[in-house]
């Protein structure tokens, strides 16, 4: 083997480890002299000479023995972001790289390099290169193999730990990652899948992965999915890094790894250090959440010139600080000018012996795991507007603009930090608000004095969205004033309410994501008008792909509506009941197809709230809306007609009436939902039943559908059998089908739902087969389209039906017979029905929302609904109770 420059390193070693699992990509698994074998072939290629190399760095097989191969002939490599091209673009022009390796080969430019490389130069990375910066951190040989030690060394690595690439490799922290393992001959799982896409914990699961690494954004995305990550029974540790991690988010790992097995380790590093400085032990983590914890092994961690307070600069040494910047090729030459790393950060050590970060000494932002040079982006955007000043609050980049379109600004922003344009907020002032000096009061900018209106995002109206889409929530749900942090779910909606709530906010909004029941209203009114989630949630999870312009979205807007499907199957289902009792269409399967949209909404609201005590409460708040009004409206039709009987009106007819179809089944359907939700609330209260389902969320809809099934084929010989398509032991298993539906995840998850849906109606209506197809249909609609484009024209009518569903099957029984009678035709009757429906749906919802205002003002002592403080509190509670689990 050749002599390595880089000596007794990881990269060194790997024949050491022999035939032990190196890197596992797809199906291949790479053994340890399996790898050493191709970095030999691969160094042998890149010749003798030292050449510098700007690598397109991947998650990948090819990428990672490439930069193997480069850093054990001592090559320095440029690692890129293989999606950042225009950095790419830039760094070639500035550095002149003698070779670029790109997926697609090799662009060999020279065989010998015409720079003069520093004999211990390795690597370099971008630090504040999100923002464009040319500028990159020189790192050495003794840089990357003493980070990897101490990592190893804290992290308690060995030979049997298995991480997986969660992260880039061209970011520091995920190159960490891969560094640390190699270099106690553990293995790595190269995958390029994001975070929010199952097919990463499919292969945790099949890989027996023993950590994760993220970033906190990562969290706050998994929070916002049905994901159980933390389930994965091999994870041994969870860390993070690249930002700030709040401390009521830290106590919820910590307690979420205690009953799953696995320990928190947050970190805290930066690219200058090759990756990590500090971290806090997982044993500290639950006294101390806001601590960074102790310095690496190796390392030394100061508080330069405290104040009283105890607070001044973080500075860092120790064998992992690196040689300096470059910010153009000759810099490649220059010797080490650090013996230190002033961080930028300001701290203190207190009592407890553990640093803590509280602030920050220059303008940086660190969002996603990159630090953002705010006075250079803000500089690379002058153009747009010279008055323009950039700021963060840690959540997202904010840009205050005076001139310029916030639209344009939006877009040039997100572009140049390769931030999701949900994290950039533009907000457009008449005059940029200063402070007495003249310079920019970057508290208002943060939105600390006007707490309630937010930022725009991407357009001037995002402000005024906000207050709109407060406005719409309020009259919905029934509030006087609601918390813009609150979400849809947390404000108690629910499936009779989704409806006329996704009417209004697509009007508002334009194109909203799948989760945005589960965005706070602040994230909804910043985000869709940009096209894409606050969530940061891939593109295919929303409803309209984002690759497009802003004046192709616009266009798009103004024609096409994206409606959630389970609202158009809601509408076209009561569509074809009125159809069907009118004798205009002999299509049926309506009210079945209604049942199972009932079961994937059900799984959708109450089953997303994160406190029991919500669950259940949700549950059976959304069975009073439904059972309540039916009981009046039919015990007052009953009152006033022999047409029903008490039995009707109780909702107790297929225990109590007869046993054969007859006018008083005309209500099967909801006397069928209220019995299973009311079982469900039932069966939801036992703590057990709760644990079980947040464990296995697929798992108990499955058993309960093999339940409903063996009830349906009457293996119990109860002759029960009657009216099979409407007593509620018979058509239970439809509505489990629709929550099976609901929280199917993954191709494999859909396909497998899909064939139960084909198989479970295959001959179930054996002289109506068009019945069976019609259910089969929307059902597999609503698996695999969670959103249907239709004509913006539609969505008005569609909207109307769906939220007005119920009201329509309650009264067109009503409505039919009488004009029937009178020799109307049958179109028109049809219409009748319709807006019926339609006008008492509306009233009620009205009378609803009067009357659950008054009862939360009686509730407040008659002084009116929550305020935001209160409504805030509350739901800070909400929250500390789900970090606290």
């Amino acid at each position: 083997m050749r002599a390595s420059i880089l000596s007794d390193s990881f990269v060194d070693r790997l024949a050491d480890f022999e035939q032990a699992p190196a890197l596992l990509s797809g199906d291949e698994v790479v053994s340890y002299a399996d790898l050493d074998v191709r970095v030999e072939e691969t160094l042998e290629r890149l010749g003798a000479d030292r050449r510098l190399i700007l690598l397109h760095g991947s998650n990948t097989l090819e990428s990672v023995v490439t930069y193997l191969a480069a850093l054990r002939g001592g090559h320095p490599v440029i690692l890129v972001d293989v999606a950042r091209r225009e950095q790419v673009a830039e760094l070639c022009a500035r550095f002149d790289p003698d070779l670029v390796v790109e997926p697609g080969g090799w662009q060999e430019r020279r065989l010998t390099s015409r720079h003069e490389l520093h004999p211990d130069l390795r690597l370099l990375l971008s630090t504040s290169g999100s923002t464009g910066s040319p500028k990159l951190v020189r790192l050495s040989a003794s840089n990357l193999q003493s980070n990897a030690a101490a990592i190893a060394d804290y992290l308690g690595l060995t030979a049997e730990d298995r991480a997986m690439t969660s992260l880039p490799l061209a970011y520091s922290y995920g190159l960490s990652v891969l560094h640390s393992h190699l270099q106690v001959g553990a293995s790595v799982v190269l995958t390029e899948h994001s975070v929010l896409d199952p097919g990463l914990w499919s292969l945790a699961r099949s890989h027996s992965v023993t950590s994760f690494a993220a970033v906190p954004h990562t969290f706050a995305l998994l929070n916002r999915t049905s994901e159980r990550w933390y389930d994965v029974a091999s994870l041994r540790y969870v860390t993070c890094a690249g930002g700030r991690l709040d401390p009521a988010e830290v106590r919820r790992l910590v307690n979420l790894g205690d009953r799953h097995g696995w320990q928190l380790y947050v970190m805290y590093g930066q690219t200058e250090a090759t990756a990590r400085m500090a971290y806090l032990p997982p044993a500290q983590a639950r006294a101390h959440p806001e601590c960074i914890g102790h310095p690496l092994p190796g390392g030394v961690l100061r508080v330069d010139q405290p104040d009283a307070d105890g607070v001044g600069e973080l500075v860092y040494s120790g064998p992992n600080v690196m040689m300096g910047y470059a910010e153009g090729s000759g810099d490649l030459a220059a010797a080490p000018v650090l013996t230190e790393l002033r961080t930028g950060d300001l701290g203190r050590q207190p009592a407890s012996g553990l640093f803590q970060v509280v602030g920050r000494t220059r303008r940086f932002a660190k969002l996603l795991g990159h630090r953002i040079d705010l006075d250079r982006l803000q500089s690379a955007l002058a153009a747009l507007d010279p008055t323009l000043v950039c700021h963060s609050d840690d959540q997202r980049l904010l840009v205050g603009v005076t001139t310029a379109d916030p639209l344009r600004v939006g877009d040039a922003a997100a572009r140049l930090t390769g931030l999701p344009p949900g994290l950039v907020s533009v907000r457009q002032y008449p005059e940029l608000p200063l402070l007495p000096n003249g310079k920019p009061d970057l508290a208002a900018l943060c939105g600390l004095d006007e707490p309630d209106t937010g930022f725009q995002s991407g357009a001037p109206e995002v402000a005024d969205s906000e207050s709109a889409v407060r406005a719409a929530y309020a009259e919905v749900l029934g509030y006087d004033r609601v918390d813009p942090h609150a979400s849809f779910v947390e404000l108690g909606g629910d499936s009779l309410s989704f409806v006329e709530m996704a009417f209004r906010l697509e009007k508002l909004l334009g194109r909203l994501p799948l989760d945005w029941p589960r965005l706070s209203i602040r994230e909804l009114a910043a985000g869709c008008d940009r096209g894409a989630s606050a969530s940061g949630a891939p593109a295919e999870s929303d409803c309209q792909p984002p690759q497009q312009s802003v004046a192709a979205r616009a266009r798009r807007r103004r024609w096409v509506a994206d409606l959630d499907t389970s609202m158009v199957l809601r509408a076209l289902a009561i569509l074809m009941v009125v159809l069907v009792h009118l004798k205009v269409t002999s299509v049926r399967g309506g009210a079945h197809l209604l049942l199972g949209v009932a079961g994937y909404t059900f799984a959708r609201f109450p089953l997303a709230a994160v406190r029991d005590s919500d669950r259940v409460g949700g549950l059976l708040r959304s069975l009073a809306r439904f059972a309540v009004p039916s009981v009046l409206f039919i015990g007052a039709v009953a009152a006033a007609s022999d047409s029903y009987g008490w039995t009707n009106a109780v909702l107790l007819n297929q225990v109590l009436g007869p046993p054969r179809w007859a006018q008083s089944w005309n209500f099967w359907f909801i006397e069928a939902l209220v019995t299973i939700l009311g079982a469900l609330a039932i069966l939801l209260a036992v703590p057990a039943v709760r644990r079980f389902e947040r464990r296995h969320r697929v798992l108990l809809p499955a058993l309960l559908l093999a339940v409903g099934l063996l009830l349906r084929a009457d293996v119990l010989s109860t002759g029960e059998t009657t009216l099979r398509y409407s007593r509620t032991h018979l058509v239970f298993w439809v509505f489990v089908l629709g929550w099976l539906v609901q929280v199917s995840s993954g191709v494999a998850g859909r396909l497998l739902v899909s064939a139960a849906v084909l198989v479970t109606f295959a001959g179930y209506f054996p002289d109506e087969p068009s019945r069976g197809v019609a259910v089969q249909a929307g059902l597999l609609l609503l698996t695999w389209l969670p959103c249907l484009p239709l004509p913006r024209l539609l969505a008005p009518l569609l909207s109307r039906l769906a939220s007005a569903s119920l009201w329509i099957y309650l009264t067109h029984w009503l409505v039919w017979p009488p004009l029937l009678g009178l020799g109307l035709p049958r179109p028109l009757i049809v219409v009748a029905c319709l807006v019926v429906g339609v006008l008492a749906s509306t009233t009620v919802n009205r009378l609803e929302q009067t009357v659950t205002r008054l009862a939360r003002a009686t509730r407040k002592g008659g002084a009116g609904d929550a305020s935001g403080v209160d409504q805030h509190e509350q739901l800070s509670a909400r929250r500390t109770y789900a970090a606290a689990r």
